[in-house]
């Protein structure tokens, strides 16, 4: 039980952590790309999408549900699929989000 909550804290710290970069992402977004508005409207809708549900993700590993590691995967693979774009810290994060997840779905499952 004690190794559950230890991968629930990080997984909590992943998703509110990425959370919060993607709310950064957006107003600089915001701020400095007003000239190009149409192409960066996509790349600010996706942003949007990815934190809303991160933030998601991160109340249900709040509450210790298993949907927290699934969203945790889905965003992990989502970002590390980001490297086709030469986004290496995208990758990098995913990569961690996607390994914690892995585990807090391996011992949410041992706990039940």
């Amino acid at each position: 039980m004690e190794e559950f909550e230890k991968v629930k804290k990080y997984l909590k710290q992943d998703m509110i952590t990425l959370f919060v970069l993607e709310i950064l992402v957006i107003v600089l977004s915001l701020f400095t790309n007003l000239v190009q508005y149409k192409y960066y409207t996509v790349g600010i809708i996706c942003c949007l999408a990815f934190a809303i549900v991160l933030f998601f993700g991160f109340l249900y590993a709040k509450n210790g549900e298993k949907i927290a590691g699934t969203i945790g995967i889905v965003v992990g693979v989502l970002m590390m699929l980001t490297i086709i774009n030469n986004e290496g810290i995208d990758f990098l994060c995913g990569v961690i989000v996607f390994v914690h997840s892995i585990k807090y779905n391996k011992y949410f499952i041992e706990n039940q």
